[in-house]
């Protein structure tokens, strides 16, 4: 009966919404009615966001999520399968009429209109709980954040849809960065008051955000607005909670493991993380209709040192006839092999990442290192010493790349904050345009919508 509430539910939130942010459409009293008329159906809603996020679009996990895409934007993988659009992002060619593309942004635009249905929905209502609504404020908060925290980093100036009602947001102009930044800080912040701090609400299960989850995110977009002192603190309000650990490289992935702030369930049950299925090699990444068309670059795999656990446990290689090709294996199970693992969104290794780089930004190479280590350790790695550190700020973006790679397109986001794009991929891929640096805002809504307006070179 749960379940057969949450897809009616589910289904409702997002058949009054398609589109909505080109043509607009409002909630009807209906929808309103059966979303908000108790605390299992208001939840059931929230609880399609999540099913959302996983079945499609940028946080996915599948063929269109910046898992994937980011590992060929940038230079850690090969895409061989050159019959798609897809294509198009390994060769940084991308059109303003890309059917991907477009998919990652429309789908994106879907999921904030569901957050803000829930928050507009949940003011002045006197059919639910408090403790129902708190839930969903901080909930939808730190939902919104985060999708706005990948939009902007993918495109930079986007449409801040905050509410449901289409007479504002079809003449949407595109905020600039430090706009979308501020609103970005401001959701997080509103949804520290109400996250709780453990995970009460999945029954210990680490599905849902919390506080640390917050803290996370803060994190990174201190790193983004070069405010490194704050990157240090937030990252140390994670780090020095105790509520985590770094586990053994190859539980790193697992539900609920010691590591995880936070995981996307699988969609349906039974089933593994959409990443395993991703990128398993079973067969020649250039076979005919292959799901999994990538392989890792000569590149990334020449960066590693000797005896590097990570290397040992995290890639793996199939072989045909004369070729090896070498593939992410962070993920051990084909979505057919059960629930073991949970898709990763946050985990602590990040925030040992964030802190050694804002210590090294604000010149404090020692204690930079010191977390390094601790990253460097978990692998079967000695320390670094500081003598043998030239340049601690390309320390930190070369341990990123090692510890971070095929994950929510860090080594992509990477070298466009650290301000490398054009250096590291003009000497790789000899397609590379600087402007190639952003995404293009989806031809179709440029054409819709006067006041947006297109990255340079689209």
């Amino acid at each position: 009966m749960k379940r057969i509430l949450f897809y009616l539910v589910f289904l409702v939130v997002l058949t009054s919404c398609d589109d909505f942010l080109e043509v607009g459409f409002n909630t009807s009293e209906l929808d309103t009615e059966l979303v908000f008329e108790n605390d299992n159906t208001a939840l059931a809603a929230l609880e399609g966001i999540y099913h959302e996020l996983q079945s499609s679009g940028f946080a996915s996990g599948n063929i269109q999520s910046v898992t994937f895409l980011g590992n060929v934007l940038a230079d850690d993988a090969i895409d061989y399968n050159n019959t798609n659009d897809r294509y198009d992002f390994y060769t940084n060619s991308l059109r303003a009429d890309n059917s991907t593309n477009y998919n990652i942004w429309s789908s994106a635009y879907k999921q904030l209109y569901n957050t803000n249905v829930l928050l507009e929905g949940i003011k002045e209502n006197v059919d639910l709980s408090e403790a129902t609504k708190n839930r969903i404020k901080g909930e939808a908060k730190f939902l919104r954040a985060f999708i706005y925290y990948y939009l902007v980093h993918l495109y930079d100036g986007v449409p801040l849809v905050l509410t449901t009602d289409y007479h504002i947001n079809q003449n949407l102009a595109c905020a600039s960065t430090s706009e979308a930044h501020t609103q970005i800080q401001k959701d997080l912040e509103e949804a520290l008051i109400y996250l709780p701090e453990d995970y009460v609400y999945s029954n210990n299960e680490h599905i849902r955000p919390t506080k640390y989850a917050a803290h996370t995110l803060l994190a990174r977009l201190a790193l983004w607005n070069e405010e490194y002192t704050q990157a240090v603190n937030y990252a140390s309000k994670v780090i020095d909670s105790g509520k985590y650990s770094l586990t053994e490289l190859d539980d790193v992935f697992k539900a609920n493991s010691s590591e995880s702030i936070w995981q996307l369930v699988p969609v349906m049950p039974n089933t593994g993380a959409n990443e395993g299925n991703l990128f398993i090699l079973q067969n020649n990444p250039n076979a005919l209709n292959n799901r999994s068309s990538q392989s890792l670059t000569k590149d990334f795999l020449s960066i590693w040192e000797a005896n590097d656990f990570r290397y040992q446990n995290w890639i793996a290689i199939y072989t045909e006839g004369n070729d090896d090709y070498y593939y992410p294996y962070k993920y051990k199970f084909k979505v057919k092999g059960g629930s073991e693992e949970y898709s990763m969104v946050l985990r602590l290794a990040e925030l040992y990442l964030i802190r050694a780089e804002g210590y090294a930004k604000n010149g404090n190479p020692e204690l930079a290192l010191n977390d390094l280590n601790s990253i460097r350790n978990r692998a079967g790695l000695a320390n670094r010493m500081i003598t043998e550190v030239t340049d601690i700020e390309q320390t930190v973006l070369d341990e990123r790349r090692r510890e971070l790679f095929s994950e929510w397109g860090h080594r992509w986001l990477d070298l466009r904050r650290f301000g490398k794009s054009d250096e590291v991929l003009g000497q790789k891929k000899p397609t590379w345009q600087p402007h190639a640096k952003l995404l293009p805002i989806p031809e179709q809504d440029i054409l819709r919508n006067p006041f947006l307006t297109q990255n340079s070179g689209y």
